[in-house]
């Protein structure tokens, strides 16, 4: 994203505008044999003219003129873990103690993510023997089917059974 230095207009990345490409010419008009180029392109608002150079080391591009790049978050990401864990590991060569924190710290998050993973397999578990065996749906058909053999067995002999809510008698219980 880069914002427009006459009207403060942004110019969102991923959006398509019409450029002219150039060849970069001089000293650094390759890098490692890869050709560099310049976009001209207009801002929408103004039609001010801006350009920039794509910058094949970092694979990203440099601004020349007529706008100012505006901060993105993800550039700086890996800059920051690098710092985090270099600095965690100058402590732990000064503190000992500190050192012994971290490796115990470490061991618990480790101990946690394992019972996560486990209580998600036997949940995995679970919704699979639902799916795949089917036996609970099974079991409450062939209760619900006995049931109505039951019902029309007392139908015909006159009797009345006592049935709970799975159709079965309180001897098949």
């Amino acid at each position: 994203t880069i914002q427009c230095q006459t009207c403060s207009a942004f110019l969102y990345r991923g959006r398509k505008y019409n450029s002219k490409k150039e060849n970069c010419k001089g000293e650094k008009a390759t890098y490692l044999g890869i050709q560099r180029f310049r976009f001209y392109l207009k801002c929408s608002v103004c039609s001010r003219p801006i350009t920039f150079l794509t910058d094949p080391e970092k694979t990203d591009y440099e601004m020349e003129s007529g706008a100012t790049r505006c901060y993105e978050v993800h550039k700086d990401k890996s800059k920051t873990n690098e710092e985090i864990a270099a600095e965690k590991e100058h402590e732990e060569e000064i503190d000992p103690m500190k050192a012994l924190e971290n490796r115990v710290l470490d061991s618990q998050r480790e101990m946690a993510e394992l019972d996560a993973l486990e209580e998600l397999r036997a949940l995995n578990k679970r919704h699979a023997r639902m799916r795949g065996g089917m036996g609970e749906v099974k079991y409450v058909l062939e209760a619900r089917e006995r049931m109505m053999q039951l019902a029309k067995l007392c139908e015909e002999e006159g009797c009345e059974i006592q049935l709970n809510e799975f159709g079965l008698t309180e001897e098949e219980e």
